[in-house]
C-alpha cells in the first residue's frame, strides 16, 4: 500500500487535517463507495463498507473507498507527533498497518485536471472563473486556492465535521504564496 497527499500524489509525511489517498490491493470495499455527509451533524463517516482507517487509534473521516483506493482525512490528533501508526481494518478482520512520519504541515494545491501536476485548481475571486494563463487574475486581486495539508486550524475543529461557512477557521501556521 502507498499513502500519498491527495492533491499532489506525493509521498512523504502526513499532516493534521490533510487529505490523503491510500492505494493498495483489497484495502477497501469491493464496490466503490462515496461518503455522504450526515445532514443533521455535518459529520463525514469514519467507516465505509465496513472498512475503517485509524491514525494512532483515532478513526479517520473517509471520503471514498474501493478495493484499490481509500481517500481519508488525517485526524487533527496527530499534531505534535513525529510518527503515527496508520491501520486499515475490514469487516472480515482483514487489515493493513504502517508507520508514517508526521509533519506540522505538508501543503499541496489541487490541480485543475486532478492529476497532481500542472495548472492549479485556482479561481479568480471576482467572478469565480477558473484562473489560467488565458484568464489571469488582475494584479492585486484575490484568488481562491484549493489545497490540503496546511496543518492545524484556529479555532480547532472536530475531525470529520464540515467547517462553518460563516467565520471558518484559519490556518494556524504562517502562510506564504509565491
Amino acid at each position: 500500500a502507498s499513502v500519498v497527499n491527495s492533491a499532489s500524489y506525493a509521498n512523504g509525511a502526513v499532516a493534521p487535517g490533510e487529505l490523503v489517498t491510500i492505494f493498495g490491493n483489497g484495502i477497501g470495499p469491493a464496490f466503490s463507495t462515496l461518503a455522504s455527509v450526515n445532514p443533521s451533524s455535518g459529520a463525514i463517516p469514519t467507516s465505509l463498507g465496513g472498512f475503517q482507517v485509524t491514525f494512532g487509534g483515532t478513526p479517520a473521516p473517509l471520503l471514498y473507498g474501493s478495493s484499490g483506493q481509500i481517500n481519508a482525512v488525517v485526524p487533527f490528533e496527530v499534531a505534535g507527533q513525529s510518527s503515527v501508526q496508520m491501520a486499515i481494518t475490514g469487516p472480515n478482520g482483514q487489515g493493513f498497518s504502517t508507520t508514517l512520519s508526521v509533519a506540522a504541515a505538508n501543503p499541496s494545491i489541487f490541480s485543475a485536471n486532478a492529476s497532481g501536476t500542472g495548472q492549479g485548481a485556482i479561481l479568480n475571486n471576482a467572478d469565480l472563473s477558473r484562473n489560467s494563463p488565458s484568464n489571469p487574475a488582475a494584479r492585486g486581486s484575490v484568488v481562491v486556492l484549493f489545497a490540503t495539508g496546511t496543518g492545524v486550524l484556529k479555532p480547532t475543529e472536530e475531525d470529520g465535521v464540515l467547517a462553518p461557512s460563516a467565520n471558518p477557521p484559519l490556518i494556524s501556521l504562517p502562510v506564504t504564496v509565491t
